[in-house]
């Protein structure tokens, strides 16, 4: 496989190619930016300014022509001891970009959960100097939602439209368009998808926490004292087997009480039961290709290996590629809920 960097500006315009890199990392992560990083010789002539200009500089990683990977250089790093010296160069998704940005003031009523996420970028990139290049994509519609923002960061506001009870699922792809999933980005590959150990596994670090236990959540929302609008989610049958644990849960944007009950609900969903963490680094050439998998995906995973017994169906949260003296890795991080 031949593996490619192009650098971009801003524009999309071609500034050149990096072809002495030492290793490549790239990451997708499910309702997350993802990230990248890339070695090369310290003289190497690719490391002159205009190629790493940070937050100027735009990367796209390619295997064999296909895009693989794409965002923005945000840092690199560098020891300099007068001899064969490497720079590292890390980059970011284009999800990243709306870190930086803040929402003054905006409200929602009523209003599809895509389309108030399009509608803080657009408003955000209609600013002098704002437009960052990211277009509108599928936004498949999902449910209504209200949402009062007040100097609410836009990042911190699209991905908590994911995390609540029938959320949607949300990237920027590597042409920075926004896509929105509903009701969820990937597909059942349960019956042709499989993990096993002894096959396709070379490595799981498996481990079980419950540290931040929550059967009662309590969500805060818009308001403050009196005037405050809460709501408490209960589910008495954990709390029968585990005793009650109390959780805080703040969504100060949200007045509606049925909003509120569905983070709730999400809080539950995540912490009311141990939580399992699945990361599997699968054996190099074996099934599944790359282009077989993706995140969101649900697959079977199956290990039976001492203390550790697992039979689960599983969703892809993260897959991590990393290409080093031409040896592609991939490793999955799964989640169950």
């Amino acid at each position: 496989m031949i593996y490619q960097i192009v650098i971009k500006d801003n524009s999309g315009n071609k500034i050149g190619d990096i072809q002495d890199f030492d290793e490549v990392k790239w990451s997708h992560v499910l309702n997350r930016e993802g990230d990248c990083s890339f070695t090369l010789p310290l003289k190497s002539e690719n490391t002159k300014i205009q190629m790493m200009d940070l937050r100027r500089s735009n990367v796209e990683i390619y295997e064999d022509g296909v895009i693989q990977w794409g965002g923005f250089i945000h840092s690199i790093s560098t020891k300099i001891t007068y001899g064969d010296d490497i720079l590292t160069v890390f980059c970011k998704g284009y999800l990243a970009l709306l870190k930086s940005r803040i929402c003054v003031s905006a409200t929602y009523t009523a209003t599809d959960a895509g389309a108030i996420a399009w509608g803080l970028i657009n408003t955000s990139q209609s600013q002098t100097y704002g437009n960052m290049g990211i277009t509108s994509g599928t936004i498949q519609t999902s449910v209504q939602r209200d949402r009062t923002y007040q100097y609410k960061n836009i990042y911190d506001a699209l991905i908590d439209l994911s995390e609540v009870i029938n959320g949607y699922d949300i990237m920027i792809d590597t042409q920075k368009r926004l896509q929105i999933y509903y009701p969820q980005k990937g597909t059942i590959k349960t019956d042709t998808i499989i993990f096993r150990h002894g096959e396709n596994i070379s490595v799981t670090d498996y481990s079980e926490d419950f540290i931040d236990g929550v059967n009662r959540a309590i969500v805060l929302g818009s308001g403050f004292g009196s005037a405050m609008s809460t709501a408490t989610v209960d589910n008495t049958t954990l709390q029968s087997q585990y005793y009650l644990m109390e959780g805080i849960v703040n969504q100060k944007s949200i007045e509606g009480t049925t909003s509120l009950q569905a983070h709730g609900e999400d809080e539950i969903l995540k912490k009311g039961v141990a939580r399992r963490e699945y990361i599997v680094t699968q054996i190099p050439g074996t099934y599944p290709s790359l282009n077989d998998i993706e995140t969101g995906d649900w697959i079977r995973l199956s290990v039976d290996y001492g203390r550790v017994q697992i039979e689960d169906v599983v969703r892809v949260k993260m897959i991590e590629i990393s290409v080093e003296a031409g040896v592609k890795t991939a490793k999955y991080t799964f989640m169950y809920y």
